[in-house]
């Protein structure tokens, strides 16, 4: 798996796993890591920085979805509790979106 978008992903997530504490890395298994080391974009500067929120740096989407299954997989204690606030995120969101395209669609009689 060599996808240029999926190594700049993977090189982002490293960056963001280097900020973490040796407890919670611990805890994703030494495989996954060495997976994510050896697809990581080497010349691809992530400019991770661990005092601005994730969600404000402008991470590449694909990076958000290995994050979440890294958390869900491996850090998460509650898996159930997070399922269900992912099913109701995923339900806000189509909601929101239905209602979005309704108003255009309604809007051009």
């Amino acid at each position: 798996m060599k996808d240029k978008d999926f190594q700049i992903a993977v090189s982002q997530v490293n960056s963001i796993l280097e900020c973490m504490s040796s407890a919670d890395i611990e805890k994703i298994p030494k495989k996954f890591r060495n997976f994510l080391k050896e697809n990581n974009k080497a010349e691809y500067n992530t400019n991770i920085r661990n005092d601005i929120p994730l969600n404000k740096q402008g991470l590449n989407p694909e990076t958000m979805k290995l994050l979440a299954v890294i958390y869900r997989n491996y850090l998460c204690e509650d898996k159930k509790a997070y399922d269900k606030l992912l099913q109701e995120n995923q339900k806000k969101y189509e909601e929101e979106i239905t209602k979005k395209y309704e108003i255009k669609f309604k809007g051009r009689k």
